[in-house]
């Protein structure tokens, strides 16, 4: 799992997220985004999916942007990405959650 903070408002940094999200590879597919605003604190969750030749399946990455129009924080964590009966992911979860934290910080994100 990974956290990151910035004085970016949810707004802007939901928009990096799936910036981030599309330049992860030719294999990754945004399935969703839902989102909800309570006063002005506002949550959003985008969802994706990205096939690992590695362990012939997909891993998915779920995103949360949390925070007002000030700051917000970026949780992401990726999961689904065993394979056999030991549901061994040969390092696919971790290189899919670093892989978007470096997009995050590329797109100015820190």
């Amino acid at each position: 799992m990974i956290s990151m903070s910035a004085k970016i408002g949810v707004s802007a940094a939901t928009s990096m997220a799936s910036q981030a999200i599309g330049r992860l590879g030719t294999t990754v597919e945004q399935a969703g985004e839902m989102g909800r605003t309570w006063e002005d604190c506002s949550v959003r969750v985008i969802v994706a999916e990205k096939y690992f030749m590695r362990i012939g399946s997909f891993a998915s990455l779920t995103v949360m942007v949390s925070g007002d129009a000030e700051s917000s924080r970026v949780e992401a964590v990726a999961s689904g990405a065993g394979d056999g009966l030991l549901n061994f992911n040969w390092g696919a979860r971790q290189d899919f959650e670093e892989d978007f934290r470096r997009q995050m910080r590329d797109l100015g994100y820190a």
